[in-house]
């Protein structure tokens, strides 16, 4: 066991503590600044945040200096505002506590929880719903808009964390089956046999692949998924899925962002996960455990991938659905034809970021919704970003590799490239012949634009 001795001050004082492997009890901190919220340090001009696990902040080896962050009245509706969040969320009261304690290094025991929700009039059961003519309102635009095959559990998450309604599982079914009775019939005709799926832990094993639905109309999906959790790691769209260097840039701003690398990574063995594949052997080459180096690898036919593969039947029914079905509309219409690069440019300007919306919308949706127990199924349930968080609530443990930020950054620069929603030639075409266009926020929008480019580069190319 090493010792140390770290610096740790606010606008008024310093104390210095020793700490053992490079770790501080949150309660020791506490102790000598009360009200404590965070630790964070100066990384090259970069503030950081100290990480909390298991109620011990996990200092950086080469950090001896750190400055304290605290709840304060400025702070109080962030933190209102991020407790209600996990509330529409559906989280129990030892998950909420359970996640302001890993996220945000704030204890609150489930006791005070249930006082604080009280406090605000807010229940779980016999709840005043919000008036059925604003639900109706919100649910006939979700019906207009790209989650118009979201079943009924999908609607009512939406209303509840997006609209913020008050409003019983049972009322939005009710309603659905008034609003859409053909799409409730078809859905509920789905059934499948699915075999038994088992990994240990999250980050232990991560699944990549893309999507190739909206392709042919310009949009390029590509995702990862944490096969122990079922939680969405990234979920994006470019102009293309198929090159090697967009792929590492997805990789590797997620191990970022996750700060870790998975044990393994597993995807088809198309010619686009050729560096995610050196890059991910380079980071464990050094490990020492059984799935180290060229074993932290994984290839095999798509079929094999199940847990993305069943992930992607999922986004087509909640999101890509609506889009394929809207653009081949302006394909028999003749708006759109996919054989002429300047309509699938234009296309893409003016649809690429309402879809990109609507996959982080989806992936959020996805990693706060709780996954039902399932029956012969060693996969555990519940909301899929609390079982990658907290795997030992379910008889698992993570699996995460700490990464080398310096190679990562190495990586980055070598081997990445950042993704385009459109090409550079076709913005400066834009900023010629339309200079003051705005991007769109509605599908409506998008369309009166795509219609109206199509046009103006039409008369600047034929004078």
């Amino acid at each position: 066991m090493s010792n140390r001795i770290i610096e740790i001050e606010n606008n008024e004082t310093s104390y210095y503590f020793e700490v053992a492997d490079d770790v501080l009890c949150v309660d020791n901190l506490k102790c000598y600044f009360p009200g404590a919220h965070q630790l964070q340090y100066n990384d090259d001009g970069n503030v950081r945040t100290v990480r909390v696990v298991n109620n011990q902040l996990e200092l950086k080896c080469h950090v001896s200096k750190y400055r304290v962050s605290f709840v304060d009245n400025e702070s109080c509706d962030d933190l209102e505002n991020i407790i209600m969040s996990y509330f529409r969320c559906l989280y129990t009261y030892k998950e909420i506590s359970r996640l302001l304690a890993k996220n945000y290094g704030i204890q609150y025991s489930e006791r005070k929880l249930k006082s604080f929700f009280k406090a605000l009039g807010v229940k779980r059961k016999n709840i005043v719903e919000t008036p059925v003519e604003l639900i109706v309102k919100a649910m006939l635009e979700i019906q207009a808009s790209s989650g118009f095959n979201l079943g009924y559990r999908s609607v009512w998450q939406r209303l509840r964390t997006e609209h913020k309604f008050f409003v019983k599982r049972d009322t939005v079914l009710t309603l659905l089956r008034i609003i859409d009775p053909n799409g409730i019939e078809a859905r509920s005709k789905y059934r499948l046999k699915r075999r038994q799926y088992c990994v240990a832990g999250p980050n232990h094993l991560w699944h990549v692949d893309g999507h190739d639905k909206l392709k042919k109309f310009g949009f390029a999906i590509s995702g990862c998924l944490d096969g122990y959790s079922r939680k969405v790691i990234w979920l994006e769209v470019a102009t293309t899925n198929n090159k090697p260097e967009v792929i590492a840039y997805y990789y590797l701003q997620s191990v970022l962002n996750h700060n870790c690398v998975p044990s393994v990574m597993r995807s088809d063995k198309g010619s686009e996960n050729t560096l995610i594949e050196v890059i991910q052997i380079a980071l464990r080459f050094h490990d020492t455990d059984s799935r180290a180096g060229y074993n932290s690898f994984l290839k095999g036919k798509s079929t094999a991938n199940e847990r993305i593969e069943k992930y992607w039947k999922q986004l087509r029914n909640h999101m890509t659905e609506f889009y394929i079905q809207l653009f081949k509309k302006m394909q028999e219409r003749a708006e759109f034809d996919g054989s002429n690069n300047i309509h699938i440019e234009c296309l893409r300007f003016c649809f690429g970021h309402l879809i990109q919306k609507d996959l982080k919308r989806a992936m959020k949706e996805w990693n706060e919704h709780r996954v039902r127990q399932q029956n012969n199924q060693k996969s555990p349930f519940g909301i899929p970003n609390l079982v990658y968080n907290w795997p030992e609530k379910y008889g698992g443990r993570t699996f995460e590799k700490v990464p080398d930020e310096k190679l990562i950054n190495e990586f980055m620069y070598e081997c990445a490239e950042e993704p385009k929603l459109y090409s550079d030639e076709f913005k400066t075409l834009i900023d010629i012949v339309e200079p003051e266009l705005k991007m769109p926020n509605s599908i409506e929008e998008a369309y009166v634009n795509y219609k109206e480019l199509i046009v103006k580069i039409q008369r600047f190319q034929d004078p």
